[in-house]
Protein backbone atom coordinates (compact mmCIF):
# COMPACT_ATOMS: atom_id res chain seq x y z
CA UNK A 1 0.00 0.00 0.00
CA UNK A 2 1.10 3.63 -0.58
CA UNK A 3 -0.11 6.63 1.04
CA UNK A 4 1.56 9.95 -0.59
CA UNK A 5 0.22 13.96 -0.79
CA UNK A 6 0.87 16.97 1.43
CA UNK A 7 1.03 18.00 4.96
CA UNK A 8 2.96 20.11 7.48
CA UNK A 9 4.00 22.88 4.18
CA UNK A 10 5.67 19.69 2.32
CA UNK A 11 4.94 16.44 1.21
CA UNK A 12 4.99 12.66 2.33
CA UNK A 13 4.77 9.77 1.34
CA UNK A 14 4.54 6.06 3.38
CA UNK A 15 4.87 2.35 1.59
CA UNK A 16 3.56 -0.75 3.84
CA UNK A 17 2.99 -4.12 3.73
CA UNK A 18 0.01 -5.50 5.00
CA UNK A 19 -1.72 -8.79 4.14
CA UNK A 20 -5.22 -7.63 4.99
CA UNK A 21 -4.30 -4.36 2.39
CA UNK A 22 -5.57 -1.93 4.61
CA UNK A 23 -6.46 1.61 3.78
CA UNK A 24 -4.59 3.67 6.54
CA UNK A 25 -5.45 7.07 5.18
CA UNK A 26 -7.60 8.22 7.33
CA UNK A 27 -5.42 7.12 11.05
CA UNK A 28 -2.39 8.82 8.90
CA UNK A 29 -4.22 12.04 8.29
CA UNK A 30 -5.69 12.50 11.93
CA UNK A 31 -1.97 11.92 13.17
CA UNK A 32 -1.25 14.80 11.08
CA UNK A 33 -4.10 17.32 11.94
CA UNK A 34 -2.95 16.06 15.67
CA UNK A 35 0.68 17.14 15.38
CA UNK A 36 -0.18 20.30 13.46
CA UNK A 37 -2.53 21.00 16.94
CA UNK A 38 0.12 21.09 19.22
CA UNK A 39 3.09 22.23 17.12
CA UNK A 40 1.86 24.09 14.12
CA UNK A 41 3.67 27.44 14.23
CA UNK A 42 1.22 28.67 11.50
CA UNK A 43 -1.98 27.47 13.37
CA UNK A 44 -2.14 30.44 16.14
CA UNK A 45 -4.55 28.15 18.24
CA UNK A 46 -2.18 25.56 18.11
CA UNK A 47 -0.59 24.36 21.43
CA UNK A 48 3.37 26.25 20.16
CA UNK A 49 1.83 29.01 19.27
CA UNK A 50 -0.43 29.84 22.48
CA UNK A 51 3.33 28.91 24.65
CA UNK A 52 5.07 31.53 22.29
CA UNK A 53 2.22 34.22 23.27
CA UNK A 54 2.20 33.37 26.92
CA UNK A 55 3.91 36.32 28.88
CA UNK A 56 3.17 33.92 32.22
CA UNK A 57 2.80 30.56 33.16
CA UNK A 58 1.61 28.13 30.97
CA UNK A 59 -0.37 25.36 32.12
CA UNK A 60 -0.95 22.48 29.02
CA UNK A 61 -1.87 18.64 29.21
CA UNK A 62 -1.16 18.52 25.20
CA UNK A 63 0.60 14.53 25.76
CA UNK A 64 2.57 15.62 21.56
CA UNK A 65 3.81 18.99 22.69
CA UNK A 66 4.98 17.85 26.16
CA UNK A 67 6.88 14.51 24.52
CA UNK A 68 8.88 17.60 21.50
CA UNK A 69 9.95 19.26 24.38
CA UNK A 70 11.06 16.10 26.14
CA UNK A 71 13.05 15.17 23.17
CA UNK A 72 14.56 18.75 22.54
CA UNK A 73 15.67 19.19 25.56
CA UNK A 74 17.78 15.63 25.26
CA UNK A 75 18.73 16.90 21.97
CA UNK A 76 19.69 20.07 22.97
CA UNK A 77 22.11 18.49 25.92
CA UNK A 78 23.65 16.26 22.96
CA UNK A 79 24.52 18.82 21.19
CA UNK A 80 26.27 21.08 23.70
CA UNK A 81 23.32 23.88 22.50
CA UNK A 82 23.89 23.76 19.11
CA UNK A 83 20.34 22.69 18.51
CA UNK A 84 18.39 25.06 20.27
CA UNK A 85 14.94 25.42 19.52
CA UNK A 86 14.54 29.07 21.02
CA UNK A 87 16.02 30.85 18.36
CA UNK A 88 12.60 31.09 16.63
CA UNK A 89 12.60 35.19 17.95
CA UNK A 90 15.36 35.60 15.59
CA UNK A 91 14.83 33.37 12.94
CA UNK A 92 11.75 35.70 12.62
CA UNK A 93 13.94 39.00 12.43
CA UNK A 94 15.57 37.20 9.70
CA UNK A 95 12.61 36.75 7.70
CA UNK A 96 12.24 33.31 7.87
CA UNK A 97 9.15 33.14 10.24
CA UNK A 98 5.36 32.23 9.58
CA UNK A 99 4.89 35.55 8.17
CA UNK A 100 8.14 35.91 6.49
CA UNK A 101 9.81 38.98 5.50
CA UNK A 102 6.75 41.36 6.41
CA UNK A 103 8.39 41.06 10.09
CA UNK A 104 12.00 41.15 9.49
CA UNK A 105 14.42 43.40 11.21
CA UNK A 106 17.89 42.01 11.44
CA UNK A 107 18.61 45.68 13.54
CA UNK A 108 17.10 43.71 16.26
CA UNK A 109 19.42 41.28 16.51
CA UNK A 110 21.38 41.68 19.12
CA UNK A 111 18.57 42.83 21.40
CA UNK A 112 17.15 38.99 20.92
CA UNK A 113 19.67 37.41 22.03
CA UNK A 114 18.85 37.28 25.36
CA UNK A 115 16.35 35.27 24.52
CA UNK A 116 17.43 32.26 23.31
CA UNK A 117 18.36 29.29 25.65
CA UNK A 118 16.43 26.21 26.52
CA UNK A 119 17.53 26.31 30.09
CA UNK A 120 15.39 29.42 30.30
CA UNK A 121 11.77 27.04 29.68
CA UNK A 122 10.98 25.52 33.56
CA UNK A 123 8.66 22.80 33.97
CA UNK A 124 7.03 22.03 37.03
CA UNK A 125 6.90 18.88 37.58
CA UNK A 126 9.80 18.62 35.43
CA UNK A 127 10.13 17.94 31.55
CA UNK A 128 9.81 13.88 31.46
CA UNK A 129 12.94 12.11 29.36
CA UNK A 130 11.01 11.00 25.71
CA UNK A 131 8.88 8.99 25.28
CA UNK A 132 7.66 9.06 29.10
CA UNK A 133 4.02 9.22 29.93
CA UNK A 134 2.96 12.58 30.46
CA UNK A 135 0.01 14.87 32.53
CA UNK A 136 -0.42 17.89 33.06
CA UNK A 137 2.69 20.52 33.39
CA UNK A 138 3.01 24.40 34.07
CA UNK A 139 5.66 26.19 32.01
CA UNK A 140 7.10 29.47 32.59
CA UNK A 141 9.84 31.56 30.84
CA UNK A 142 13.16 33.41 32.53
CA UNK A 143 11.89 36.09 29.93
CA UNK A 144 8.19 37.00 28.40
CA UNK A 145 9.68 36.75 24.98
CA UNK A 146 11.18 33.51 24.99
CA UNK A 147 9.35 31.37 22.12
CA UNK A 148 9.97 27.39 20.76
CA UNK A 149 10.43 26.78 17.01
CA UNK A 150 9.46 23.05 16.99
CA UNK A 151 10.59 22.47 12.93
CA UNK A 152 13.55 21.50 13.34
CA UNK A 153 12.22 18.37 14.95
CA UNK A 154 8.99 17.98 13.84
CA UNK A 155 8.72 16.29 10.93
CA UNK A 156 10.96 13.53 12.43
CA UNK A 157 8.75 13.06 15.00
CA UNK A 158 5.52 13.24 12.40
CA UNK A 159 7.67 10.31 11.12
CA UNK A 160 8.12 8.13 14.38
CA UNK A 161 4.03 8.81 15.71
CA UNK A 162 3.22 7.64 11.97
CA UNK A 163 5.53 4.46 12.19
CA UNK A 164 4.36 3.65 15.75
CA UNK A 165 0.74 3.92 14.39
CA UNK A 166 1.73 1.24 11.75
CA UNK A 167 3.35 -1.10 14.08
CA UNK A 168 0.54 -1.04 16.87
CA UNK A 169 -1.32 -2.12 13.88
CA UNK A 170 0.53 -5.20 13.15
CA UNK A 171 2.19 -3.92 10.37
CA UNK A 172 6.58 -4.46 10.72
CA UNK A 173 7.26 -3.70 7.29
CA UNK A 174 7.31 0.16 6.12
CA UNK A 175 8.75 2.98 5.15
CA UNK A 176 7.58 7.02 6.07
CA UNK A 177 8.81 9.87 4.36
CA UNK A 178 7.78 13.09 5.44
CA UNK A 179 9.56 16.51 4.01
CA UNK A 180 12.68 13.96 3.42
CA UNK A 181 12.71 12.91 7.02
CA UNK A 182 11.96 9.14 7.03
CA UNK A 183 11.77 5.68 8.81
CA UNK A 184 12.06 2.24 7.76
CA UNK A 185 11.44 -0.77 8.71
CA UNK A 186 11.57 -4.28 7.96
CA UNK A 187 11.69 -4.99 3.68
CA UNK A 188 10.21 -3.48 0.48
CA UNK A 189 7.60 -6.15 -1.61
CA UNK A 190 10.91 -7.76 -3.27
CA UNK A 191 12.18 -8.32 0.58
CA UNK A 192 14.82 -6.05 0.23
CA UNK A 193 16.17 -3.19 2.64
CA UNK A 194 14.07 0.14 1.64
CA UNK A 195 16.50 2.17 -0.46
CA UNK A 196 16.85 5.65 0.23
CA UNK A 197 18.87 8.78 -1.80
CA UNK A 198 20.31 11.58 -0.47
CA UNK A 199 19.79 14.96 -2.61
CA UNK A 200 22.66 16.93 -3.97
CA UNK A 201 22.83 19.81 -1.78
CA UNK A 202 21.03 21.98 -4.37
CA UNK A 203 18.08 24.70 -4.63
CA UNK A 204 14.73 24.05 -6.11
CA UNK A 205 12.46 21.42 -6.73
CA UNK A 206 14.16 18.75 -8.97
CA UNK A 207 15.83 16.09 -6.92
CA UNK A 208 19.21 14.98 -8.01
CA UNK A 209 20.87 12.31 -5.93
CA UNK A 210 24.22 12.29 -4.03
CA UNK A 211 24.02 8.96 -3.31
CA UNK A 212 21.11 5.89 -1.83
CA UNK A 213 21.95 3.73 1.39
CA UNK A 214 19.85 0.78 2.44
CA UNK A 215 17.87 1.16 5.30
CA UNK A 216 16.27 -1.38 7.28
CA UNK A 217 15.16 -0.84 10.99
CA UNK A 218 16.50 2.67 11.14
CA UNK A 219 16.08 6.51 10.71
CA UNK A 220 17.43 9.44 8.71
CA UNK A 221 17.06 12.64 8.17
CA UNK A 222 19.05 15.27 6.55
CA UNK A 223 19.64 19.15 7.37
CA UNK A 224 20.91 21.73 4.31
CA UNK A 225 20.77 25.27 4.22
CA UNK A 226 20.74 25.84 0.08
CA UNK A 227 16.89 25.98 -0.32
CA UNK A 228 15.96 28.57 1.56
CA UNK A 229 16.96 31.73 1.39
CA UNK A 230 16.35 35.38 1.06
CA UNK A 231 18.21 38.89 0.36
CA UNK A 232 19.48 40.95 3.30
CA UNK A 233 21.14 44.42 2.04
CA UNK A 234 22.06 42.96 -1.17
CA UNK A 235 22.76 39.44 -0.18
CA UNK A 236 21.50 35.66 -0.48
CA UNK A 237 21.23 34.67 3.20
CA UNK A 238 20.08 30.94 4.40
CA UNK A 239 17.15 30.19 6.62
CA UNK A 240 19.20 28.52 9.32
CA UNK A 241 20.16 31.01 12.28
CA UNK A 242 23.21 30.27 14.59
CA UNK A 243 21.56 30.80 17.78
CA UNK A 244 25.39 31.51 19.24
CA UNK A 245 25.63 34.43 16.79
CA UNK A 246 22.41 35.29 16.07
CA UNK A 247 23.24 35.45 12.25
CA UNK A 248 22.60 32.78 9.50
CA UNK A 249 25.46 30.90 8.74
CA UNK A 250 28.00 30.62 6.29
CA UNK A 251 29.99 27.89 6.24
CA UNK A 252 31.00 25.56 3.62
CA UNK A 253 28.57 22.36 5.45
CA UNK A 254 25.95 22.07 2.67
CA UNK A 255 24.02 19.22 4.30
CA UNK A 256 23.97 16.26 7.56
CA UNK A 257 22.49 13.44 7.22
CA UNK A 258 22.04 11.26 10.38
CA UNK A 259 21.13 7.78 10.71
CA UNK A 260 19.40 7.08 13.99
CA UNK A 261 17.20 4.66 15.56
CA UNK A 262 14.62 7.29 16.03
CA UNK A 263 13.58 9.55 13.39
CA UNK A 264 13.44 12.88 16.33
CA UNK A 265 16.77 12.64 17.37
CA UNK A 266 17.81 12.24 13.80
CA UNK A 267 16.17 15.18 12.96
CA UNK A 268 16.99 17.10 15.79
CA UNK A 269 21.08 16.00 15.54
CA UNK A 270 21.12 16.72 11.94
CA UNK A 271 19.93 20.25 12.79
CA UNK A 272 22.63 20.96 15.88
CA UNK A 273 25.63 19.21 13.33
CA UNK A 274 24.99 21.36 10.69
CA UNK A 275 24.79 24.63 12.98
CA UNK A 276 27.95 23.10 14.66
CA UNK A 277 29.52 23.17 10.79
CA UNK A 278 32.48 20.98 9.99
CA UNK A 279 35.16 20.65 12.60
CA UNK A 280 33.03 20.29 15.41
CA UNK A 281 30.83 17.97 13.72
CA UNK A 282 33.99 15.59 12.76
CA UNK A 283 35.20 15.81 16.34
CA UNK A 284 31.30 15.51 17.56
CA UNK A 285 31.10 12.03 15.17
CA UNK A 286 34.70 11.28 17.29
CA UNK A 287 32.61 11.15 20.59
CA UNK A 288 29.52 9.12 19.76
CA UNK A 289 30.88 6.70 17.24
CA UNK A 290 27.33 4.94 17.26
CA UNK A 291 25.45 7.17 15.41
CA UNK A 292 25.93 7.35 11.52
CA UNK A 293 26.88 10.74 9.70
CA UNK A 294 27.44 11.66 6.17
CA UNK A 295 28.10 15.47 5.11
CA UNK A 296 28.24 17.61 1.50
CA UNK A 297 30.62 20.07 1.74
CA UNK A 298 31.16 22.97 -0.78
CA UNK A 299 34.89 22.38 -2.22
CA UNK A 300 35.24 25.88 -3.28
CA UNK A 301 35.47 25.22 -6.58
CA UNK A 302 31.61 24.77 -7.46
CA UNK A 303 32.14 21.45 -6.94
CA UNK A 304 31.53 18.84 -3.67
CA UNK A 305 32.98 16.49 -1.10
CA UNK A 306 30.96 13.70 0.73
CA UNK A 307 32.20 12.65 4.10
CA UNK A 308 31.22 9.96 6.23
CA UNK A 309 31.61 8.84 9.77
CA UNK A 310 32.36 4.99 10.61
CA UNK A 311 28.81 3.89 11.09
CA UNK A 312 27.39 5.06 8.29
CA UNK A 313 26.21 2.31 5.74
CA UNK A 314 26.73 4.48 2.47
CA UNK A 315 29.78 5.43 -0.03
CA UNK A 316 31.63 8.83 0.49
CA UNK A 317 34.81 9.92 -0.71
CA UNK A 318 36.38 10.62 3.13
CA UNK A 319 35.93 7.82 5.78
CA UNK A 320 35.94 9.03 8.86
CA UNK A 321 39.24 10.96 8.01
CA UNK A 322 38.90 15.09 7.64
CA UNK A 323 38.99 16.23 4.03
CA UNK A 324 40.89 19.75 3.04
CA UNK A 325 37.75 22.12 2.33
CA UNK A 326 37.78 26.07 2.34
CA UNK A 327 36.81 27.36 5.62
CA UNK A 328 34.48 29.84 6.14
CA UNK A 329 33.15 29.25 2.32
CA UNK A 330 30.48 31.63 1.77
CA UNK A 331 29.88 29.05 -1.45
CA UNK A 332 26.05 28.20 -0.27
CA UNK A 333 25.04 32.13 -0.94
CA UNK A 334 26.53 32.64 -4.64
CA UNK A 335 24.46 33.58 -7.49
CA UNK A 336 25.10 30.47 -9.56
CA UNK A 337 22.87 28.45 -6.82
CA UNK A 338 19.23 28.62 -8.15
CA UNK A 339 16.91 30.49 -5.75
CA UNK A 340 13.78 27.85 -4.68
CA UNK A 341 10.75 27.31 -6.26
CA UNK A 342 7.53 27.34 -4.00
CA UNK A 343 6.83 23.61 -4.84
CA UNK A 344 5.86 21.70 -1.86
CA UNK A 345 8.85 19.29 -3.33
CA UNK A 346 10.89 22.11 -2.69
CA UNK A 347 10.95 22.10 0.93
CA UNK A 348 11.47 18.67 1.47
CA UNK A 349 15.53 18.19 3.38
CA UNK A 350 17.63 15.98 1.67
CA UNK A 351 16.88 11.79 1.92
CA UNK A 352 15.22 10.01 -0.65
CA UNK A 353 12.44 12.38 -0.71
CA UNK A 354 14.08 15.17 1.16
CA UNK A 355 13.88 19.26 3.77
CA UNK A 356 16.41 21.52 5.29
CA UNK A 357 18.63 23.42 8.09
CA UNK A 358 22.45 25.09 8.50
CA UNK A 359 25.44 26.93 10.86
CA UNK A 360 29.33 28.06 11.59
CA UNK A 361 32.16 27.04 13.59
CA UNK A 362 32.58 24.82 16.38
CA UNK A 363 31.66 23.69 20.37
CA UNK A 364 34.53 26.40 21.19
CA UNK A 365 33.08 29.16 19.52
CA UNK A 366 29.53 28.36 21.38
CA UNK A 367 27.78 31.27 23.24
CA UNK A 368 28.83 32.61 26.72
CA UNK A 369 26.11 30.21 28.76
CA UNK A 370 25.47 32.04 31.92
CA UNK A 371 26.64 30.14 35.62
CA UNK A 372 22.44 28.71 35.78
CA UNK A 373 22.41 27.48 31.91
CA UNK A 374 25.99 25.58 33.11
CA UNK A 375 24.24 23.92 36.12
CA UNK A 376 21.04 22.82 33.82
CA UNK A 377 23.68 21.19 31.60
CA UNK A 378 25.02 19.18 33.64
CA UNK A 379 21.73 18.60 35.82
CA UNK A 380 20.85 17.15 32.61
CA UNK A 381 23.67 15.15 31.49
CA UNK A 382 23.97 13.47 34.91
CA UNK A 383 19.91 12.46 34.48
CA UNK A 384 20.26 10.91 31.49
CA UNK A 385 22.60 8.88 32.70
CA UNK A 386 20.56 7.72 35.70
CA UNK A 387 18.05 4.82 36.52
CA UNK A 388 14.31 5.90 36.81
CA UNK A 389 14.22 5.74 40.32
CA UNK A 390 17.54 7.51 40.78
CA UNK A 391 15.86 10.66 38.51
CA UNK A 392 12.70 10.59 40.38
CA UNK A 393 14.91 11.22 43.76
CA UNK A 394 16.60 13.72 42.35
CA UNK A 395 13.39 15.60 40.58
CA UNK A 396 12.71 15.44 43.81
CA UNK A 397 15.42 16.81 45.63
CA UNK A 398 15.58 19.96 43.46
CA UNK A 399 12.05 20.68 43.82
CA UNK A 400 12.78 20.84 47.28
CA UNK A 401 15.56 22.74 47.21
CA UNK A 402 13.70 25.32 44.58
CA UNK A 403 10.79 25.81 47.45
CA UNK A 404 13.48 26.47 49.99
CA UNK A 405 15.00 29.27 47.71
CA UNK A 406 11.51 30.92 47.47
CA UNK A 407 10.73 31.00 51.08
CA UNK A 408 14.31 32.39 51.46
CA UNK A 409 13.60 34.93 48.92
CA UNK A 410 9.89 35.47 50.24
CA UNK A 411 11.72 35.79 53.83
CA UNK A 412 14.25 38.37 52.40
CA UNK A 413 11.77 40.69 51.24
CA UNK A 414 9.62 41.00 54.06
CA UNK A 415 12.51 41.40 56.12
CA UNK A 416 13.39 44.30 53.65
CA UNK A 417 10.13 45.48 54.62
Amino acid sequence: MTLHGEAQGTTFNIKYIDPEHRDLTRPVDSLFRAVDAALSLWDPNSTVSRFNAATDTFVTDDALFLDVLGYARADWVLTAGAFDPTVYPLVKAWGFGPQGEAVANTSQNDSLRHLVGLSMIFSDPPVSPPGSAHGTMKLWKRFPGIQFDPNGIAQGYTVDRIAERLESEGIHSYMVEVGGEVRAHGTNATDEPWSIGIDKPEAGSDHDLQTTISLKDASIATSGNYRKFREVNGQRVGHTIDPRTGKPVTHGLLSVSVLHRMCTSADALATGLLVMGPDATFTWSTAHPDIGIFLVLDDGMGGYLTWASKKWPGEAQFRDERPTYPADTTAVQDAGRPMPSEDPASTRDGVGLPMDNGMKGGLNEMKQLTEEEKMQIKRDKRKASMSPLERQKLERLEKEEELLREKQQRLKEEGAH
